[in-house]
């Protein structure tokens, strides 16, 4: 009596395993895709970092040397 409901509940259980292989399947090349352009933003974000702080170093440098510059002026 139990063999038929033992069978519909293999074959269910065996279709939930195809239907969660297949999305894995799919899922897989989603998160690489996903965690290569993430780290490509990661890689972007860092480089305009170090870029915003160059400027920034420089930026500070000209102005250390334009005041160093108006008072080296003044004690002319």
């Amino acid at each position: 009596a139990n063999t038929p409901s033992l069978a519909v509940m293999t074959t269910k259980f065996q279709s939930a395993l195809v239907i969660t292989s297949s999305c894995l399947s799919y899922l897989l090349p989603i998160t690489k895709s996903l965690q290569s352009e993430a780290h490509e933003l990661v890689q972007a974000v860092s480089e305009n970092y170090h870029f915003l702080d160059y400027v920034d170093i420089r930026h500070h440098i000209v102005l250390s040397h334009c005041k160093h510059q108006k008072r080296t002026i003044s004690e002319l």
